[in-house]
């Protein structure tokens, strides 16, 4: 029996051939060159590019909005004592708090047993914001906690929660604010903890809520059975984010154009009815429902219509359209 991994489709050696480089790199320098946070007018065109591009592959694409749980980072800063900031970066679904304060306990890389030491606190804790960490830093009952990174910030989201919240799992939305300082940062605090406690506020601003966020399906139909390959990926990025997720964007697009057999697609029945499903501004789906109802609509009053007139018919009537014809028998 062949393994999952070891599979190989007999279309995969052409279609591996037919990969253009320079086609996968136009469509991250198109959509990593806007700003594309969730809801933002720069996602909204990124999504423009990628629906103009499907069409132009000949894709049935379906495009809606939807209603999203987003987190947008805003503001996140620490004050120490003698009045000096540093700036920092909060993260998404961390809660927002105005000059929190508190003493700060350096807990390294966040142990359960250093965080045990840090209740009521603010633990500096050395390393990416995780959900995990995060996590484990509210339950041991930490204030808040400040994330030590190295030399660059780092977008992070700290829920646990995959996906929406439901009303199963809201109870794990974040309640403790974190933000990330960069490294030279933190040697600082530590250096000040050295002298003796330290204590500190904290401010985070975090944007969290339901808002309408872009939504696109395009679809290759099979023609040889029912079962359907899955390609799923976000468009918003952090900033100009091109590896998340532009680059996965693209090989999709890339895909699209592969899988694309070519015959004749802008005048295929399918193509057709895409087309007018548009400028009804409808779905396929939809359109193809009410041009179908519109059909048995037709048949049925045809049929009652021939029904009726069957009722009252004669052959004498018959035979006049026969002789106009010129064919068949004078005589019945």
């Amino acid at each position: 029996m062949t393994a999952p991994w070891e599979y190989r489709d007999s279309l995969e050696a052409k279609l591996a051939a037919e990969i253009s480089a320079p086609t996968l790199m136009q469509h991250v320098r198109a959509i990593a060159a806007w700003e594309r946070e969730s809801g933002s007018p720069g996602e909204a065109q990124a999504f423009d590019y990628i629906e103009r591009t499907l069409n132009a592959y000949g894709v049935e694409v379906e495009r809606r909005e939807i209603e999203a749980f987003i987190s947008l980072p805003l503001e996140g800063r620490v004050r120490l004592d003698d009045d000096s900031v540093i700036q920092g970066l909060t993260h998404s679904f961390s809660p927002s708090v105005e000059a929190l304060e508190g003493e700060v306990v350096d807990v390294g890389d966040g142990s359960p047993a250093d965080l045990a030491r840090a209740a009521g606190k603010i633990a500096l804790v050395r390393g990416l914001a995780s959900p995990g960490k995060a996590w484990a830093a509210q339950q041991a009952g930490t204030l808040a906690q400040i994330f030590e990174v190295m030399d660059h910030l780092h977008n992070m989201i700290v829920t646990t929660i995959w996906g929406a919240p439901t009303p199963e799992t809201a109870w794990r939305i974040p309640a403790t604010p974190c933000l990330s300082i960069l490294g030279a940062d933190g040697a600082r605090l530590r250096a000040r903890l050295s002298d003796g406690p330290l204590r500190v506020s904290l401010t985070t601003r975090v944007r969290t809520g339901w808002m309408p966020i872009p939504h696109l399906v395009g679809e290759l139909p099979g023609r040889v059975e029912d079962r359907f390959v899955l390609f799923s990926g976000h468009v918003d990025s952090w900033h100009h984010g091109a590896m998340d997720n532009a680059t996965a964007n693209a090989t999709m697009l890339e895909i699209a154009r592969l899988l694309d057999d070519g015959d004749d697609a802008g005048s295929s029945l399918g193509a057709m009815a895409t087309r007018l499903a548009k400028a009804d501004g409808v779905s396929l789906n939809q359109f193809i429902a009410v041009a179908v109802a519109e059909k048995v609509c037709v048949l049925e009053t045809a049929q009652e219509f021939l029904r009726q007139r069957a009722g009252t018919a004669k052959p004498r009537d018959l035979l006049k359209f026969v002789r106009k014809a010129g064919t068949g028998s004078r005589r019945l």
